[in-house]
């Protein structure tokens, strides 16, 4: 059984790709955070979480997400929200 959330992730997959725009969801921003900012206090902050097994707390998961959404290519091409509200 193919989930919605899969079929929705393939969509805005194929969607950046078609009209050129980054593709965005809250574990990419985090992902994001850790590769290119690792010694920022944000990225400390979500480690210190990850590390011990526990989920990154909504407002450091936003944090991340508005950071990467401060990306010069989000600002100028665009970008597809991989959020599904349930």
């Amino acid at each position: 059984v193919i989930s919605f959330i899969y079929i929705f992730s393939i969509v805005a997959k194929r969607f950046a790709e078609e009209y050129g725009v980054v593709r965005l969801s809250i574990g990419e921003a985090i992902r994001n955070i850790l590769d290119m900012q690792p010694k920022s206090e944000l990225a400390v902050a979500i480690t210190n979480y990850l590390v011990k097994g526990l989920t990154v707390p909504d407002e450091l998961a936003i944090a991340a997400l508005e950071v990467s959404l401060t990306d010069m290519t989000c600002q100028t091409r665009g970008y597809v929200s991989c959020r599904i509200h349930m």
